[in-house]
């Protein structure tokens, strides 16, 4: 981005024991019910035990919740000549691939009649050094 900011794709890499540790930190209210559903994991109750846990569990953002507080524990890197592309919708799957000279291997027929922008402008940001 020409300002000098950045932009969070959310690809990430973290120990478990990190992130755990954070999530007491900054998230203590929502640790107790992982630690139950953490205890049920593999047992016969992990299904019931999913759904009672996130029934109750309170609703949080991942990314200003937890790793915008936890900025000293975290590194950033820039990365340079990387299109990225919200694939929130599957036109933009098919925009990206189109960029790179490949062609979906999944039916277009759901697509609607709309083609993708020639340019991706709005889709696309490319960091820049």
């Amino acid at each position: 981005m020409t300002s000098g900011a950045l932009w969070n794709t959310l690809v990430l890499a973290a120990k478990a024991d990190l992130l755990w540790s954070l999530g007491w930190r900054y998230l203590p209210e929502m640790m107790p019910l992982f630690d139950r559903l953490s205890a049920a994991i593999g047992t016969e109750e992990e299904d019931d035990a999913m759904v009672r846990v996130y029934g109750r569990m309170p609703s949080r953002n991942f990314s200003s919740d937890l790793l915008a507080r936890a900025t000293d524990q975290a590194a950033v890197i820039e990365l340079s000549g990387v299109l990225w592309n919200d694939w929130g919708k599957s036109e933009r799957i098919v925009d990206s691939l189109r960029r790179i000279g490949r062609a979906p291997v999944f039916s277009l027929k759901h697509l609607s009649d709309r083609q993708t922008s020639g340019t991706g402008e709005e889709n696309l940001l490319k960091a820049e050094c």
